[in-house]
């Protein structure tokens, strides 16, 4: 009997074991995770993109290319990282038209009333223009197709670590239609109370020499006439016949917006003949650069007409009369 006990006890011993180690084996026990303190780390400090602008831009032959947009311009927003610091920009005539005018601002930002200085320079690299400006305006007038550059420097001295500054390029055609008519024989045809249209400007073409500055027109006079030239713009006017010298058109002149001739029909001055005559426009001011400070002059944003008219019969001896 005590061995049949026996035998139960370690049966129900060995069972009890096997349950416990089969539980055992299903029990999956995940190790908790140590939380990782981590150090802050330095700030990032990200350059102003103004610094870089255009870089590197300190060479002619390096200048940054700037665009503009017609009528509203564009701006562009650059800085100065050294006191030694250079920047060159350049901007191209568009190839429509006879030509194209830019206007150039220069606008110091930080701080707002650093000196900069400024040169507008040639398409060959020649200075044009140059002085010292923490707010300015430059311009000039390109024929189709010729690029040029303008150099911008730091005037002062700062005791900071930068400089801000913005350029801004605002450019408009010039369509003349007419041009190139700055010689005789270059000269556009008018007819009798036919009306043209010009501009009365000049513009740099490759080489830095300025172009397009003198119109001249040429018609056919009618024997014993009258004939009067009317343009909107004052100018110097002359009515002549062929000039020996495309700078000396001797004949009837005017500033003002009306010149005339008269032919007398007595075989003096201008004689009865009918034949080709010429006409020159050409600007009354002296200063008529196609560069300079300032807003770009109303003569390269705005043409001006020509009209011949015949007033009749010449029945006086006069060479010249503006009625």
């Amino acid at each position: 009997m005590k061995k049949i006990l026996l035998c139960l006890v370690l049966g129900i011993a060995v069972s009890f074991i096997g349950f416990v180690s089969t539980m055992t084996g299903q029990i999956q026990v995940q190790p908790k995770k140590p939380t990782l303190q981590r150090a802050p780390g330095p700030e990032l400090r990200i350059a102003d993109p103004r610094l870089g602008f255009g870089e590197k831009n300190n060479t002619t032959g390096s200048a940054y290319f700037l665009h503009a947009f017609a009528p509203i311009g564009r701006l562009y927003k650059a800085g100065f990282h050294s006191a030694n610091d250079v920047d060159y920009y350049k901007f191209k005539a568009s190839s429509k038209g006879f030509g194209s005018w830019f206007r150039i601002n220069v606008q110091s930002i930080e701080p707002q009333n650093f000196q900069l200085y400024v040169e507008l320079l040639d398409p060959l690299g020649r200075v044009l223009e140059n002085d010292y400006v923490s707010s300015g305006n430059f311009w000039i007038a390109l024929k189709s197709g010729v690029e040029t550059k303008i150099k911008i420097t730091p005037g002062d001295a700062w005791s900071g670590d930068h400089v801000y500054y913005d350029i801004g390029l605002t450019f408009g055609l010039i369509p003349d239609a007419l041009e190139v008519d700055d010689t005789p024989a270059q000269a556009s045809d008018l007819r009798v109370n036919e009306t043209k249209t010009a501009y009365l400007c000049g513009v740099l073409d490759r080489t830095g020499e300025m172009i397009g500055i003198d119109d001249w027109f040429t018609y056919k006079h009618s024997q014993c006439k009258n004939e009067c030239i009317t343009v909107t713009k004052s100018a110097y006017l002359v009515i002549c016949r062929y000039p020996a010298d495309p700078d000396d058109c001797d004949g009837c002149s005017n500033t003002g917006t009306r010149v005339c001739v008269a032919d007398g029909c007595e075989g003096d001055g201008w004689g009865p003949s009918a034949g080709s005559r010429y006409v020159l426009v050409r600007p009354s001011w002296s200063d008529d650069l196609p560069y300079g400070q300032g807003t770009v002059p109303s003569y390269y944003t705005s043409p001006y007409t020509i009209t011949l008219s015949d007033h009749g019969f010449a029945s006086f001896d006069e060479d010249c009369t503006n009625p």
